[in-house]
């Protein structure tokens, strides 16, 4: 296998294992059961992204109902590079979108995934927005804010972790804030760029 093809393997592997990880045991644990047995037996969850952010989420669609978590459920709405980004995808209004705003006004997702596209609609505002509504339908809605890679083309291993270094923190930045104005959400991050 070629080493670009074995990365991209290997990256989308690790990332749905670290998906399952804190969506179900980490999240799923603390939440309020599904099921009339008081067991929690999957979320139904939103997700929101580009190109590298979409690809992953679809791969993850089996893990939990392989993991003991049958009721998962997922939708994803996918947007190619920065349209992709919260405030790009807010503002769209592109027919996926409007599915997925009117999916949060119905109260039946638990968790939303978001991703991060730089200086372009990843603005704490543009998470907000997509807090906000979910929160106004289901207070009890959980959130995944995912860091993507770095594109990898003429750079130095060490740019390259430089530059996913720079993307993880200013993810993290947001988050902090997102815990700040929301003290009861829980809002995790996926580092994909790890």
């Amino acid at each position: 296998m070629h080493g670009k093809a074995r990365f991209t393997r290997d990256i989308g592997k690790a990332y749905r294992v670290a998906i399952l990880r804190l969506c179900f045991p980490a999240l799923c644990l603390a939440a309020e059961p599904a099921s009339a047995q008081g067991t929690n037996t999957g979320y139904r969850c939103l997700f929101l992204g580009h190109s590298f952010f979409h690809p992953i989420a679809r791969s993850f669609e089996p893990l939990p109902g392989q993991n003991g978590f049958p009721a998962h459920r997922q939708t994803i709405v996918a947007h190619p590079s920065a349209s992709g980004a919260p405030g790009q995808l807010w503002n769209s209004d592109a027919a996926d979108v409007r599915q997925a705003k009117a999916l949060l006004a119905t109260g039946a997702v638990d968790l939303v995934g978001l991703t991060y596209y730089g200086n372009v609609g990843s603005g704490l505002e543009d998470y907000r927005k997509w807090v906000d509504l979910a929160l106004a339908h289901n207070a009890k809605t959980r959130f995944l804010l995912q860091v993507p890679w770095a594109r990898f083309e003429d750079r130095t291993r060490a740019e390259y972790e430089a530059r996913c270094e720079l993307s993880q923190g200013n993810v993290h930045n947001i988050i902090g804030k997102l815990r700040l104005a929301y003290p009861q959400t829980s809002f995790r991050c996926i580092p994909q760029s790890r």
